[in-house]
């Protein structure tokens, strides 16, 4: 898609100013495809026994002056435990056994932190 852009020299300022901001607003809703893809990635990868852990997947995206992050996060609590971070990592039993976290939520992830990364350097010009 391109975009026509007149430039008058004595706006210059205001015309730098609105080029930046779309751009801005190109970025953020790519963001907003790049968190999609996130959490279709970790819901796939998910391991399955009802199916509520892996259809708990959100993200967000947080803005401030500084910086413009995507937080995945997964919403499945019980007994105040996140059950996405247990069974990944792993954790305590009653008795005093462990159970072996099953390591999925990084490699699901990496192909997207990848394909971001590229489209980030793109952008920036990088």
């Amino acid at each position: 898609m391109a975009i026509r852009v007149k430039y008058k020299k004595k706006n210059s300022e205001k015309n730098l100013e609105a080029l930046k901001q779309m751009k801005i607003n190109s970025v953020m809703l790519d963001l907003d495809r790049f968190g999609e893809m996130g959490v279709a990635a970790l819901r796939d990868a998910s391991p399955v026994l009802t199916g509520l852990m892996a259809n708990s997947w959100h993200y967000e995206i947080v803005k401030n002056d500084k910086k413009t992050a995507i937080i995945w996060y997964n919403t499945d609590i019980e007994n105040r435990m996140n059950v996405a971070i247990i069974v990944d990592q792993g954790h305590a039993t009653k008795g005093g056994g462990w159970i072996k976290g099953r390591n999925f939520i990084a490699p699901a992830m990496e192909p997207v932190y990848e394909e971001l990364d590229k489209y980030l350097k793109e952008v920036m010009g990088r």
